[in-house]
C-alpha cells in the first residue's frame, strides 16, 4: 500500500475519533501527542532501510495510541475502543509490509499490549478479550501474508535465474554459430590459399620459362596464357580475402555482445580498443579464446560484482602480442577458480599465451595476452 493511502486511513480514523469525542475533549496534550503521533509517521519511510529504528518508532506509536485514548478505553461503552484497535492495526500492517518477521512479532506484542493495558488497569474484561480475540484472528492472517511473500520472492528469484540463463544460452548459440561459420569460411581460404594458389603459381612460373623458350607468334600466344594465369591467381587472392577478412570477427562478436547487454539495462561496460586491434590478424582460435574470456568474466560480474558496470580494455604490445584487460568492482577478494577459468587458462597456454585473475583495490582483474599469429604471404 503506498504511503498517501496510508496516511489517509490513518487521518480518516483520528478524525472519526476525535469527532465522536466532540471538540471539548481534544485537550493540549492530546494535539500534542497526535502531532508526535503523525510525526513518526512521516519518519518511518526514511527508517526503511533501518528496521531496528523503524521497529522503535512503531512501538513509540503504540504507546502514543494508548496515552491517546487512555481514559476513553477505560471506559467499555466507549466507541474509541474500536479507534484505538484500527489504530494499533494500521501500525501493525504498516510494520508487516516494512520490516522482517521478527521485528513484526516485537511490534504486534507491544501493540497488544498497549491495547489491553486500559481495561486491565480498569478492571474490565470484555475489551481485553476481544483485544485477544482479535489478535487470534490476526495471527494466522499475518503467517499466510509472509508465507505468500517468501513464496512469492522464491518464484522471481527462480524467474530472474532461468531469464538470467535463457539469455546467456540464447546470447552463447548465436555467437558460437557465428564463430563455427567463421571457422569454415577461414578452412576453406586457407585450402584456397594453399592448393588453388600455389597452384596457379606454379602455373606462371612454367609458363615464364616455356614462353623464354619460344619465339614469335608462339611466345605471344604463351604470354597471353600467362597473363591469364596471373589473373586467376589475382581472382582467387581476392577470394581469400573476401572470405578470410573477418578474421578478426572475435572482437566484433564482444562488440556485439556488449550492445546486447547494455540493451538489456544488464551491464554498463566501458569498452576501449587501442591502436591497431581492429585489424590484429587473430587466427579463429584466438578470436574464440578472447570471447571466451570476456564472456565469462561478464559473466563473473554479473554473478559476483558489487556494481553492474564493467571495464574492457584490448590493445596491441608492441604490434606482436594481444593484451586484454577486464576490471569490474567487487567486495570479496577470495578467488575461486572454477571451471570456467581453468578451461580458458589451458585454452591461452594452446595459444602460447596466459591468462590471470587478481583481486585490487576492491575490484576483479582479469587480464590474459598472448602471441599474434603471422600474416600468411
Amino acid at each position: 500500500m503506498k504511503f498517501w493511502m496510508w496516511l489517509m486511513l490513518l487521518s480518516i480514523i483520528l478524525l472519526a475519533a476525535l469527532w465522536q469525542q466532540g471538540l471539548e475533549s481534544v485537550t493540549a496534550n492530546r494535539m500534542v501527542m497526535i502531532a508526535c503521533f503523525y510525526a513518526l509517521f512521516f519518519i518511518a519511510p526514511l527508517l526503511s532501510n533501518a528496521p531496528r529504528f523503524l521497529t522503535v518508532g512503531c512501538i513509540f506509536q503504540s504507546v502514543l495510541i494508548m496515552l491517546l485514548f487512555w481514559q476513553d478505553l477505560a471506559d467499555p461503552i466507549s466507541t474509541s475502543i474500536s479507534f484505538s484497535i484500527l489504530l494499533f492495526l494500521l501500525v501493525f500492517a504498516y510494520a508487516l509490509a516494512h520490516l522482517p518477521s521478527h521485528h513484526v512479532i516485537f511490534v504486534g506484542s507491544c501493540a497488544l499490549l498497549a491495547a489491553i493495558m486500559p481495561p486491565l488497569f480498569a478492571g474490565d474484561v470484555w475489551p481485553i478479550v476481544a483485544t485477544l480475540l482479535l489478535a487470534v484472528i490476526v495471527l494466522p492472517a499475518t503467517m499466510t501474508y509472509y508465507s505468500a511473500k517468501h513464496a512469492l520472492q522464491f518464484s522471481t528469484i527462480r524467474y530472474d535465474t532461468l531469464l538470467s540463463e535463457y539469455k546467456s544460452l540464447k546470447r552463447g548459440h548465436t555467437v558460437s554459430e557465428t564463430l563455427a561459420r567463421q571457422q569454415e569460411r577461414t578452412r576453406i581460404a586457407e585450402q584456397m590459399h594453399d592448393s588453388v594458389g600455389h597452384q596457379l603459381t606454379a602455373l606462371i612460373f612454367q609458363l615464364e620459362v616455356f614462353r623464354m623458350r619460344l619465339e614469335g607468334q608462339d611466345q605471344a600466344t604463351v604470354g597471353s596464357l600467362k597473363k591469364m594465369a596471373q589473373e586467376s591467381l589475382n581472382e582467387t587472392r581476392r577470394a581469400v580475402q573476401h572470405l578470410d577478412k573477418e578474421e578478426a570477427h572475435g572482437i566484433e562478436a564482444i562488440q556485439h555482445l556488449i550492445r546486447q547487454l547494455e540493451a538489456e539495462n544488464v551491464l554498463k561496460v566501458a569498452f576501449s580498443v587501442g591502436e591497431g586491434v581492429l585489424s590484429a590478424p587473430l587466427s579463429p582460435e584466438q578470436s574464440v579464446g578472447v570471447y571466451r574470456a570476456i564472456q565469462e568474466a561478464m559473466t563473473n560480474a554479473l554473478k559476483h560484482g558489487k556494481q553492474s558496470s564493467v571495464s574492457i580494455q584490448l590493445q596491441l604490445l608492441g604490434g606482436s602480442s594481444f593484451f586484454f584487460r577486464v576490471e569490474n568492482e567487487a567486495s570479496s577478494k577470495d578467488i575461486h577458480k572454477g571451471f570456467g577459468l581453468s578451461a580458458m587458462e589451458e585454452r591461452f597456454r594452446l595459444l602460447g599465451g596466459y591468462i590471470h585473475t587478481r583481486h585490487e583495490h576492491k575490484h576483479f582483474i582479469l587480464e590474459g595476452s598472448f602471441p599474434l599469429t603471422k600474416e600468411r604471404d
